[in-house]
Formats: structure tokens, C-alpha cells, sequence
């Protein structure tokens, strides 16, 4: 054990007993009761108004990350439940700032498409990061095209970063060279004109006024949200505002091995937004990447899709095969993002302390998220070795009588200096998600013209050689002399056929 971890453990714990901050669930008592020291630790963490209700709980096995970090998982009972019921609510107004990107355009298919969360959206915010902005934005006006909806305004972003980085080319080799593998240059069409507006411009005029009701959706690099913030005239309370963000990584990284590629791309920007103290939400990669694509979504979503979805399909299938081998699943983050935004019940988010790596660092450990969940985590990330060092010292200036009541009150004005700066999601309802996915995306029961109800049943997801259950006889998805299936769509000026390029 690191004396760090010595020293609080033994003014807060003095029990095997831990901390957890879960604000959304618990996963058990601890039936023991906790020392006079824990008692104070703990009222003293309740005043500093961390965690709507900490409370102790019973030692866990240490997930494999790290040797002293309880896993956190949500009940299986309610991983494999049914999803929660549709919320009875008016529209919610939401603005995503996106990088299409093949799961970003799943994302934005979903969003507009479901009807189990009403939505008003303002605007989609083009960034550079997996495409060129330029990309990037033709890509959101086809996806709204193939929805038609094209009353939404989209407005061109940054096409740099707002760190001193070049912006990355990898992208191309998930998302091709235009960000959805050729579909745009397959099938040419005439788009809407993008907004004339800036971000910033579009940021500091949508939000000013209404803050708190709008949900700020980034599925990219934070550089435009970043922007808007430092503007010196913008008048918005961005304490007011609610963001919702994919991106960091409490283990592990998929850039580097400890970096996630939004944060990666954009550390600077990144730091700008955490440090606005709006309400962040950050769905890290520990969460999304349990939201997979694999063929069994695939086959379900190629006979029983929604239009705009069949129209992705392609892209999506390539992507797929990229990020997996022999048939396996492959992560898909916007969507689950996108979900965890709108419904916090399909997610567990707990306050957190983040601390990102910026651009100043060698480019493997650039946008690493070192995130503080607990109370033995967290004034090791807020304050210095040498900061500790002189705590411990004056706790053990007298080795016979060591003074722990100072050291409550050193480690409390530690985390009343560093509150929690976002929420971090590092697990999902994965299986739940499934549903509420295809829920969004397939035609419900009788047909495209069937009308689409918010309780509709998801097709299930039967083995990726067959036919999903619920998928209609004769369906236009199967060639009818076997071998390879075929579909057809007609879209606006557009034929889509077998992989669509």
C-alpha cells in the first residue's frame, strides 16, 4: 500500500468499510458499524455536499484494472431487465455536437427517429475529429436528408483543434476517407446549405436565456463547446447548462492505451470545459464500449430498419468488420451516449473529480482522464505529494498521540478546495440499451406505415445466421436465390443496392 492510501485509510476508513459516491444506485449495505473516525469522515463529506447519499459499503473483489478499486457494477437483475418505461414528458430541446462518423450517424438516426424520449432539437454542430469538418458536416445534411428533416439547422464547426495538435487522419481508416465509407460519394445528391452562423455565434445566441432547459449532446472533440465558453461576450451561464459528453476513460484508452480518442484529439478543449463548471456528464469508454454492433444487430437492422437506417447500413457494416474479427462485436459509443443522455436510468453516473493531460505531455499519455470516484481516490489527485507529506507529518509530530482530527480537517479542506467537476458514466445497461436502440430504429409491426408507438417491441436478436425473430415472411431483405441477402431502398434522388458503393 502507497502511503497516501495509508494515511486515508486510516482517518476515514478505520474500517474495511469504503465510501461510494453513486448518486443514481447503491449495490449494498455494509451490516457492520462504522468507527467514530468513518462517522466523522462521513458527516463531513455530507456537509461538503459530496454525493447525495454516501453511505458505507461491504469490501469487493478488486476489478482487474487496479488493486484497490471496488468495481462498481449496476444489479443484474436490472441489467437484464426490460427497459424502463417511456418517459411521459414535454420535448426535451437538445443540440449535438458531432464528427459523423459512422457511429456518430447512428446516433443521429436514433435521436431522430425514437419516439420514447420527445426531443426539440435546436441545431447539430459540425467539429472536426473522426472527418473533416467539411465532412463532417456534408455527412450530418445527408443523414437529415434521409430523415427528412432538414428544418434542423446544421452549422460548420472548428476544423482544427483548439490544441496546438494536427488534426488526426486514423479516423479514415474506421470511418474512410469521407467519414461514412464512400456513402456520400456513392450516392450524389443535391444537400441543403449549411448554417452561415459560427459555433460560438450559434452557442452563445440558442443557449442565452433558456440554459437550463436545453441538453448540450457532444459525440466529438469538445473544441467547439470550448470556443463558446472562452468568448468574452457570450452572456450565457454555462453553470446552468447541462452537457452530456462521450469521452475519457477511467482504465484504458482506444487511441493510446491510456487515452480516449475525443480527449486525445482535443485535451485543451477538453480542460476549457470541465473547468466552466457547467454539469458535465462524461460516458467514458468503461461505459460506452459495452454498447456493441455485431451481425446479429446487423441482420435485424438490415431486414426490419427504419429508411434512414437501411440507408447506413453499408457504412455501418464496414465499420463493423474493421473494429472486429471473424464476426465479432464491435464497440458502437454515439448511440449509447446519445441513450445515457436522454434516460439516466440506462446508466450509472457518479460524481467525479477528472484531471486531463494536456497537449504539453508526449503524444501517447496527450488527453489521458485521471478520474477520483471515492474518498481514498481523491485528495491523491487534488493535492501534492508534498501537501500529503506535511499532513502526515504534523498527524505523527507526536508518534504516541497522532493527531487524526487534524487530519480530518486537512483532508476536508482538500475536497472543499476540489468538488466534483462532472458525472462519470463508466457503466451501462448495456442489453437494455439493445433495445431501446432498435426500438428507435426498426419499423414496428406491420410495416413502415404502421404507426410507431413509444412501447413498440424490439426485434430480438437471434443467432447472426438466422432470421431474427419477428422479421417478416418474404422480406426484401433476403435474396430469393438465396446466397448473399440483397435489399433495395428508394430514397429522394437516391438508390441504395447490395453495399451501397
Amino acid at each position: 500500500m502507497q502511503p497516501h492510501h495509508a494515511i486515508l485509510v486510516a482517518s476515514m476508513a478505520c474500517t474495511r468499510n469504503r465510501l461510494d459516491f453513486s448518486s443514481t444506485r447503491r449495490l449494498s449495505r455494509s451490516s457492520s458499524q462504522p468507527s467514530i473516525l468513518f462517522s466523522l469522515a462521513l458527516a463531513l463529506a455530507l456537509i461538503l455536499g459530496f454525493g447525495q447519499a454516501a453511505q458505507a459499503q461491504s469490501p469487493q473483489s478488486p476489478s482487474p484494472q487496479s488493486f484497490r478499486i471496488p468495481k462498481v457494477t449496476i444489479d443484474d437483475v436490472e441489467r437484464d431487465g426490460e427497459p424502463p418505461a417511456a418517459l411521459a414528458a414535454a420535448p426535451r430541446k437538445i443540440i449535438v455536437d458531432t464528427d459523423p462518423g459512422v457511429d456518430d450517424a447512428a446516433a443521429l438516426i436514433w435521436l431522430l427517429s425514437q419516439q420514447r424520449y420527445p426531443l426539440t432539437p435546436l441545431g447539430i454542430v459540425a467539429v472536426a475529429g473522426n472527418t473533416s469538418v467539411d465532412n463532417a458536416t456534408t455527412n450530418a445534411l445527408m443523414v437529415l436528408s434521409w430523415l427528412r428533416r432538414t428544418e434542423i439547422p446544421v452549422i460548420p464547426g472548428a476544423a482544427a483543434p483548439l490544441s496546438p495538435v494536427p488534426l488526426s487522419s486514423t479516423g479514415k481508416l474506421i470511418h474512410g476517407p469521407d467519414g461514412l465509407w464512400y456513402l456520400g460519394w456513392a450516392n450524389q445528391q443535391e444537400l441543403p446549405a449549411p448554417d452561415p452562423r459560427t459555433a460560438e455565434t450559434f452557442y452563445c445566441q440558442t443557449l442565452q436565456g433558456q440554459e437550463a432547459e436545453v441538453l448540450v449532446l457532444t459525440l466529438g472533440p469538445l473544441t467547439n463547446l470550448a470556443k463558446a465558453m472562452s468568448a468574452a461576450d457570450c452572456g450565457v451561464e454555462w453553470s446552468q447548462v447541462q452537457i452530456v459528453s462521450l469521452g475519457g476513460a477511467k482504465f484504458g484508452g482506444n487511441q493510446t492505451p491510456v487515452t480516449e480518442f475525443n480527449m486525445w484529439q482535443d485535451p485543451d478543449a477538453a480542460a476549457v470545459v470541465l473547468g466552466k463548471g457547467a454539469q458535465v456528464t462524461l460516458v467514458t469508454l468503461d461505459g460506452f464500449g459495452q454498447f456493441t454492433i455485431g451481425p446479429a444487430m446487423l441482420k435485424v437492422l438490415k431486414n426490419t430498419g427504419m429508411p434512414a437506417m437501411r440507408a447506413l447500413l453499408p457504412a455501418l457494416e464496414t465499420y463493423a468488420s474493421v473494429l472486429s474479427s471473424e464476426g465479432g462485436e464491435a464497440a458502437l459509443p454515439d448511440p449509447a451516449a446519445a441513450m445515457a443522455a436522454l434516460d439516466a436510468r440506462l446508466a450509472l453516473g457518479r460524481p467525479g473529480l477528472v484531471k486531463i493531460l494536456g497537449s504539453d505531455v508526449p503524444e501517447y499519455g496527450r488527453g489521458q482522464t485521471v478520474i477520483a470516484l471515492d474518498l481514498v481516490e481523491w485528495p491523491t489527485l487534488a493535492a501534492t505529494d508534498a501537501r500529503l507529506s506535511q499532513i502526515a507529518d504534523t498527524v505523527f509530530a507526536d508518534p504516541l498521540n497522532p493527531d487524526f482530527g487534524y487530519l480530518a480537517g486537512a483532508i476536508g479542506a482538500i475536497l472543499m478546495e476540489n468538488p466534483p467537476n462532472a458525472t462519470v458514466v463508466a457503466d451501462i445497461l448495456a442489453q437494455q440499451m439493445r433495445r431501446v436502440f432498435l426500438q428507435g430504429v426498426t419499423a414496428p409491426p406491420g410495416g413502415a406505415n404502421a404507426p410507431a408507438g413509444t412501447n413498440t417491441p424490439a426485434p430480438e436478436l437471434g443467432d447472426a445466421g438466422s432470421a431474427p425473430v419477428g422479421a417478416p415472411d418474404g422480406d426484401p431483405g433476403t435474396s430469393a436465390q438465396g446466397g448473399s441477402p440483397e435489399y433495395k431502398l428508394y430514397l429522394p434522388g437516391v438508390q441504395v443496392g447490395p453495399g451501397g458503393r
